[in-house]
């Protein structure tokens, strides 16, 4: 009952407050990695530039702002992929990082997944070689909102809730594995991607790229 009348009710407020998501304009695309995270983790928008489209996307799951939302991160990716001249040869594997089944039943759909699923046709015309794997992680167990929580914290908090399944760690032969998610603020959560990646593919070390939609800095 709550959640048919929490759905209504997003309707309701995206039917009276037509999407804002056709006015974004960034002022400049960053094509950079925030390397004070010591990760190489990359992104796109500080935060700030993009807040409301990343509030209504993950909120509502607003189609029109997903899809310029993909529309920003294939041209990333594919940027990013055509500088990387020593793995042109090879096939790169594009995943993300997944909610919790109990999150996914709670909001009613999942953000990346709904990104990942826009990234395709983008991806299909691109000529790149890039094999979009939507399981290459599985979020195991749900943990606690990282918001309000200290950089030690939020790595306590994430650690060991991701898995690979066996079926990836079978099919994978040194592939390039780049695995995006939509906001980042520690790092924490892309790192504990990587370490769970490293701890069950550990021939995927120096081919991971990890990337972030907005970088949302702790302050």
């Amino acid at each position: 009952m709550l959640k048919t009348l929490r759905k209504l009710i997003d309707k309701i407020v995206i039917m009276l407050f037509p999407s804002a998501c056709i006015k974004f304009k960034p002022a400049k695309t960053k094509m950079s990695c925030d390397q004070k995270l010591n990760e190489n983790i990359c992104y796109i928008f500080d935060y700030k530039e993009a807040r409301n489209i990343i509030l209504r996307f993950k909120k509502y799951g607003e189609e029109e702002c997903a899809e310029i939302l993909a529309e920003y991160l294939a041209d990333f990716l594919l940027n990013f992929i055509s500088e990387q001249n020593e793995w042109q040869s090879q096939n790169f594997w594009l995943g993300f990082v997944p909610s919790h089944k109990s999150k996914i039943k709670k909001r009613g759909f999942e953000p990346n997944a709904l990104l990942f699923n826009k990234l395709k046709k983008h991806i299909d015309k691109s000529g790149f070689n890039v094999e979009l794997k939507k399981d290459i992680l599985v979020k195991l167990t749900e943990n606690l909102e990282q918001k309000g929580l200290s950089k030690k914290d939020r790595l306590l908090n994430v650690s060991g809730v991701f898995t690979v399944p066996d079926k990836i760690q079978k099919r994978y032969s040194k592939e390039p594995i780049i695995i995006f998610d939509d906001v980042s603020t520690s790092g924490a959560t892309l790192k504990e991607v990587k370490r769970t990646i490293l701890k069950h593919m550990p021939k995927a070390k120096g081919r991971i790229f990890l990337l972030t939609i907005a970088n949302h800095k702790l302050s």
